[in-house]
């Protein structure tokens, strides 16, 4: 599933020891715009957690509060969307982590339309999956002026990063990082969620 698509990228970032990195304008708002169009023709569903013990999928709504839509790689429609994100994610990949990487999973569209939506702090770090999670990202679908709360939180040490709220933006960072989604104050967010998996670390 990886994809080799020669797409421009507007400005990298990233702080010390690469501990995340920033892509801004790495999808234009009319792409934003066509990728919610996009998630609108599949399922919507409550978002769930992976409880450690039984390892199963449940509703917790006191730790995770939304609704996803998974997007289906397989999906025609889908592919333009899966190769820029694999073109981007290799690049970044390439210039500050370096990591062996095979495929992108499913993409999971999040809604946080409902006051106080939320996802408390956790891993996309999954032992059992059926991929070796080792990097995560997100991308911005909407408007910051459209909503209030709803930041990422990355929790790297005793610091905390907010990520990059504008439109198309993107946030990369490892799958074992602790991060968080915060309440919704106000309005609606949608994102789009991807985890990068490859060989286990050595």
């Amino acid at each position: 599933m990886i994809w080799a698509l020669k797409t421009p990228i507007e400005k990298t970032t990233t702080p010390p020891h690469e501990l995340y990195a920033t892509v801004k304008q790495a999808f234009s708002p009319q792409e934003c715009s066509d990728i919610i169009s996009l998630a609108s023709r599949f399922e919507v569903k409550d978002a769930l957690i992976r409880e450690a013990v039984t390892r199963s999928d449940v509703v917790s709504s006191n730790r995770r509060k939304g609704k996803v839509q998974w997007m289906n790689s397989e999906d025609p429609d889908t592919h333009w969307l899966y190769r820029k994100l694999t073109d981007i994610t290799n690049r970044v990949n390439d210039q500050f982590w370096a990591w062996d990487l095979d495929y992108i999973e499913d993409l999971q569209f999040t809604i946080y339309d409902d006051l106080n939506d939320n996802y408390g702090k956790h891993f996309d770090h999954i032992w059992d999956s059926p991929g070796y999670r080792k990097l995560s990202f997100s991308l911005q679908l909407t408007d910051p002026s459209l909503y209030e709360g709803s930041n990422l939180e990355l929790h790297l040490g005793e610091n905390t990063f907010i990520a990059e709220r504008a439109l198309g933006s993107m946030t990369y960072f490892p799958g074992f990082a602790l991060h968080t989604v915060t309440p919704l104050a106000r309005g609606t967010r949608y994102s789009l969620v991807g985890w990068v998996c490859g060989p286990r670390f050595k």
